[in-house]
């Protein structure tokens, strides 16, 4: 399971959110947090490929489902293109 929180989110307590990733790990459930410092709720949609929300939300996402769903990169350099 992957999730990504900002640490100024609206919606969800982060404490919580971390709390239940501990407990997935712990009954072996694969699990990725990703706290973005301060965020809200909804992170910048319209990120630029270089820019900060795409190097750490954007990319690691990516890299999380590819690992479970098979996915096969076309374009390996994410800094200048995404391509699935």
């Amino acid at each position: 399971m992957f999730r990504a929180i900002g640490t100024e989110d609206e919606a969800f307590d982060i404490s919580k959110v971390a709390y239940f990733d501990q407990q997935l790990k712990r009954y072996g459930v694969e699990s990725k947090l990703i706290v973005v410092e301060g965020m809200g709720h909804s992170f910048n949609i319209k990120a630029e490929v270089s820019g900060e929300t795409h190097a750490s939300v954007i990319v690691p996402t990516i890299n999380f489902a590819e690992g479970h769903v098979g996915l096969v990169r076309k374009t390996v350099d994410y800094q200048q293109s995404i391509v699935i």
